[in-house]
C-alpha cells in the first residue's frame, strides 16, 4: 500500500526561506552552467570545466540507532555531474588573480541517513535510520585567490565558499533533506594533481537527523591525478589544429587524455556525542569540455 503523503512540517515550514534559497541557488549554478559552457566550447574559454563523474562509494554512519538496525555501513554506485567557472576574475599581469567562482554538483548515490520524527505523517511507522537511493543537487559561490600572487610557484588557491542543497531519497516521501555549508581550504591548481584539495566546513546537515544536524563540522581531503598527463601553466600557447579557428587558450598545454583518477575522504561530525559520519568514494572523472574541443578538432569544428 503506499504511504500517504505529508504535510510539510511546521520545523521546515520555519527554515523555507532558507531552503528555498539553497535550492534556487543550486539550480541557478545548473542552467548558468550550461548556458556559459555553450559560449566556452566556442571560446576556448580557460577555467571552466564540467566534469562527469563515476565511481564508487563507501559510507559508515556512526550512530546507536543504525548500529542497531544494521545500517551503519553501507556502500553503492556514485555518478553525476560536477562544474565550475569564473564569474568575474581580477586581472594581474603575468599570473592569475583572485577571482569570484561558481560551483555546483548533481549525482546520484546510495545513502544511509535519519528520518525526521515530525515529517512522518500521523499513523505511519517508519524506522529512525533507513537506506536509499538518493539524488543531490548542490551549488555553491567562493572566492578564490592564487598563491601565485606571493610566490609564483606556488601552484595552489585558497578559497573561501558557501555551498547550499538538498537531497531527495527515493522510497521516503516523508521530507528532503537539506544541507549548508561555510568553509575555506585550499586547492591545487596545476601539475598532475590539477583540482585536489582539503577543505574544512562548518554548518547544518540533516542527513544526520534533526537533533545533530546543527553546527557540523566536516573535513574533506580529496586526491586527483590526470591520467596520461596533465595541463600546465606559464607555457606557450599551442598552435590551432587544422581546420580550427582557435588555438588552446594562452599558458595551458592539454597533453594525455581528458581523464583522472580521485580519491574523496569526508568526516562529519557534530563534535559531541551525536551521529557522526565516515564516507568515502573513487573513481573517474572526464573532463566534458576537453572531450567537446577534441571531438570538435576531428570533425573541424
Amino acid at each position: 500500500m503506499r504511504k500517504p503523503r505529508c504535510q510539510v512540517s511546521s520545523r521546515h515550514a520555519a527554515f523555507a526561506p532558507r531552503t528555498s534559497f539553497a535550492f534556487a541557488l543550486a539550480l541557478a549554478c545548473s542552467l548558468a552552467s550550461w548556458c556559459i559552457g555553450a559560449s566556452a566550447a566556442h571560446a576556448e574559454a580557460d577555467r571552466f570545466r564540467v566534469d562527469l563523474l563515476f565511481g564508487r562509494q563507501f559510507e559508515r554512519f556512526q550512530s546507536r540507532q543504525a548500529d542497531s538496525l544494521g545500517l551503519s555501513v553501507s556502500d553503492g554506485l556514485h555518478a553525476g555531474m560536477e562544474f565550475d567557472f569564473d564569474v568575474m576574475r581580477m586581472p594581474m599581469k603575468g599570473k592569475p588573480g583572485p577571482g569570484l567562482r561558481v560551483s555546483g554538483r548533481t549525482t546520484v548515490a546510495e545513502r544511509v541517513f535519519a528520518i525526521d520524527p515530525d515529517a512522518v505523517p500521523v499513523g505511519v511507522i517508519a524506522a529512525p535510520i533507513e537506506e536509499a537511493p538518493t539524488l543531490e543537487v548542490f551549488g555553491g559561490i567562493g572566492l578564490q585567490v592564487p598563491l601565485g600572487i606571493v610566490d609564483g610557484d606556488a601552484g595552489t588557491s585558497l578559497f573561501v565558499r558557501y555551498e547550499g542543497g538538498i537531497i531527495l531519497a527515493r522510497g521516503t516521501e516523508y521530507d528532503f533533506i537539506d544541507v549548508n555549508t561555510i568553509g575555506f581550504g585550499f586547492e591545487r591548481d596545476i601539475g598532475i594533481f590539477e583540482g585536489s584539495l582539503v577543505e574544512v566546513k562548518n554548518g547544518r546537515n540533516e542527513l544526520f537527523g534533526p537533533a545533530d544536524s546543527k553546527g557540523r563540522w566536516n573535513l574533506r581531503f580529496r586526491i586527483v591525478s590526470r591520467l596520461g598527463g596533465f595541463s600546465r601553466l606559464g607555457e606557450a600557447p599551442a598552435a590551432p589544429a587544422a581546420g580550427r579557428a582557435t588555438a588552446t587558450p594562452a599558458g595551458v598545454v592539454e597533453t594525455g587524455r581528458p581523464l583522472r583518477a580521485f580519491f574523496d575522504l569526508c568526516v562529519d561530525s557534530d563534535g559531541g556525542s551525536g551521529a557522526d559520519g565516515l564516507g568515502m568514494t573513487a573513481g573517474v572523472a572526464a573532463d566534458a569540455g576537453m572531450l567537446a574541443r577534441r571531438l570538435g578538432g576531428l570533425f573541424g569544428l
